[in-house]
C-alpha cells in the first residue's frame, strides 16, 4: 500500500512531517533523514530541548518502557541522547493513516546546544528512514578515480558531502575560495558552475549550478559540497539536499513505499 503525507519544506534546508505516537496520540513534527536509522523526540523530562511538545509517557495507555538507553552523534555535530520506549507511531492524516503498533522510538532526555538552536521552531525530533540500498557513484567534473565508491541519499544533509581529497580537487577545478573558519568554499552568487554529475547504475545524474551556490546573506554565496569528517579514509558520498531537489527520491522498503507530497515553505 501508499501512505502519503504532507511535507513542509524549510528552504529545502529541512523536510518536516507531523507524526502521532502514543495512545491517545501526542502530535510531534520530525525531520525526514534518510540518512539514519532511528526515530526519536523529547521527552517530557528533557530539560535542555527547546520545544514545547514533549513525550509524556504517562499519558499513554499503549507505552511500554524499555531498559535501552541509546546516544546519536550525527555528521554536522548534532547530538542527542535518551532512552528507548514502545509505543503506536502514526504517520499520515485522515483516513490515509500508517499505524505502526509497538515502535521502539527513542525518548531524548537531553539535547547539545547545537541541535537546540538549530531546530527551534522547525523540527521536535528526527524520524530516520533509513531504508534504501546504497549505489555506487562515480566523481563528477572530470575527475575520474577508479575506487569503489559508495552513496545514499539522504533528507537529513543540507549538503553534499564527499573524501575530503576528492571534494578539495573538484573545488580547485571550479575556481572555489576556501575558508579555514568556516570550513567551507566560497563561490561568487552569480557564478556559473560546472554540473557535478554522479553516475549512479549507468545513469548519469547531472547537479545543475542552481542547485550548489547556497546564499548565506550579506553578499555571500556558499558552495553546497563539503568534506565528511573521516576525511580521506571514506569512500562513501553523501548525497543531501543539492542532488534531492534536482532529482526526485523514492525511498522503498520491500513492499512497503511511503509517498510524501511536498508543500510549500510555511
Amino acid at each position: 500500500m501508499v501512505y502519503h503525507q504532507g511535507i513542509h519544506d524549510y528552504s529545502d534546508y529541512a523536510y518536516v512531517v507531523r507524526i502521532y505516537i502514543g495512545t491517545p496520540g501526542q502530535p510531534f513534527d520530525v525531520q525526514l533523514d534518510t540518512g539514519s536509522f532511528n526515530l526519536w523526540v523529547p521527552d517530557i523530562h528533557c530539560r535542555s530541548c527547546s520545544m514545547e511538545n514533549r513525550f509524556n509517557s504517562s499519558q499513554s495507555s499503549t507505552y511500554r518502557r524499555t531498559n535501552a538507553t541509546w546516544y546519536l552523534k550525527y555528521e554536522d555535530g548534532f547530538n542527542s541522547t535518551g532512552i528507548f520506549g514502545l509505543d503506536t507511531v502514526v504517520i499520515g492524516d485522515g483516513s490515509d493513516k500508517l499505524v505502526i503498533p509497538r515502535t521502539t522510538f527513542g525518548q531524548a532526555i537531553y539535547e547539545n546546544n547545537l541541535l537546540v538552536n538549530e531546530t527551534e521552531n522547525i523540527f521536535e525530533g528526527i524520524l530516520g528512514l533509513g531504508f534504501g540500498e546504497i549505489n555506487g557513484a562515480t566523481s563528477p567534473l572530470g575527475y575520474i578515480n577508479k575506487s569503489s565508491w559508495q552513496a545514499i541519499s539522504d533528507t537529513g544533509s543540507s549538503d553534499i558531502y564527499g573524501p575530503k581529497h576528492i571534494v578539495q580537487r573538484l573545488a580547485k577545478e571550479a575556481g572555489l575560495r576556501y575558508s579555514n573558519s568556516t570550513d567551507s568554499y566560497y563561490v561568487d552568487c552569480d557564478a556559473d558552475l560546472p554540473t557535478l554529475n554522479f553516475v549512479i547504475g549507468g545513469i548519469t545524474y547531472g547537479i545543475t549550478s542552481e542547485q550548489l551556490i547556497i546564499d548565506v546573506e550579506n553578499g555571500q554565496c556558499r558552495w553546497a559540497v563539503s568534506s565528511e569528517s573521516d576525511g580521506n579514509t571514506s569512500n562513501l558520498w553523501i548525497l543531501g539536499d543539492p542532488f534531492i531537489r534536482q532529482f526526485c527520491n523514492i525511498y522503498d522498503h520491500g513492499n512497503k513505499r511511503i509517498g510524501f507530497a511536498q508543500s510549500k515553505d510555511p
